[in-house]
């Protein structure tokens, strides 16, 4: 029959796997300290932009009712650009992401086809690039006045909710880079997530769920 190991002497077959089981904790630790460090950098950044936005939005349609005319195109406009620009930008993430960043931008877009190692990937500078033409846009509606500026006003805060659905469902709810609580038991959001799976020659694929960006 089996030997009983002595106290605080391991079984041959425990010693034996101790180092394996060793390296397994040793990466689950080092991801779940990843995710701890882009879930606090993803809500620094949500809330500062978020918080910016609503100030922004509540600050210029505040000193649009001031004198008691309401300028109804430019508010219209603005609400339509919002929409619009959030729904365009869905399609140029799809069109980027053939067009570009598998072709010639594929060196830095390469890291999101890789393993993570850290909490960031080089491929995360394509959301930088996106902010920054949502900022300026912002930033012109917002410090003057007329129809032009609204548009401008509406397209860079579309831009701008497209990026946090972005965050939330590409880096949340599909590659679990961060924890989105109950959300991801929603079906719908788990068929987008499933949708990400599928290879982008898939037959009807986009045209069932959105990507949010999804392809990327």
């Amino acid at each position: 029959g089996l030997v009983p190991a002595r106290p605080g002497q391991e079984a041959p077959e425990d010693a034996a796997t101790a180092p394996a089981r060793g390296a397994v904790s040793e990466r689950a630790a080092r991801k779940e300290s990843e995710r701890r460090t882009y879930l606090v950098a993803a809500l620094m950044s949500s809330l500062g932009i978020t918080s910016m936005a609503a100030a922004a939005v509540y600050y210029r349609f505040a000193w649009q009712m001031e004198g008691g005319e309401i300028p109804v195109t430019e508010m219209l406009g603005t609400l339509a650009l919002s929409v619009g620009a959030a729904v365009g930008m869905e399609f140029w993430a799809r069109w980027a992401h053939r067009a570009l960043w598998h072709a010639s931008l594929w060196d830095m877009h390469e890291s999101h086809h890789l393993p993570r190692d850290g909490p960031f990937e080089l491929n995360d500078v394509f959301a930088i690039v996106n902010a920054v033409p949502a900022m300026a846009l912002l930033a012109f509606g917002f410090f003057n006045r007329g129809l032009l500026p609204g548009l401008c006003f509406g397209a860079g805060l579309g831009i701008t909710l497209f990026g946090m659905a972005y965050m939330f469902v590409h880096d949340g709810l599909v590659h679990r880079r961060f924890p989105v609580g109950p959300i991801e038991n929603v079906p719908y959001f788990r068929r987008v997530a499933a949708a990400h799976q599928v290879r982008p020659s898939a037959p009807n694929r986009t045209k069932l769920y959105p990507s949010f960006g999804s392809e990327l």
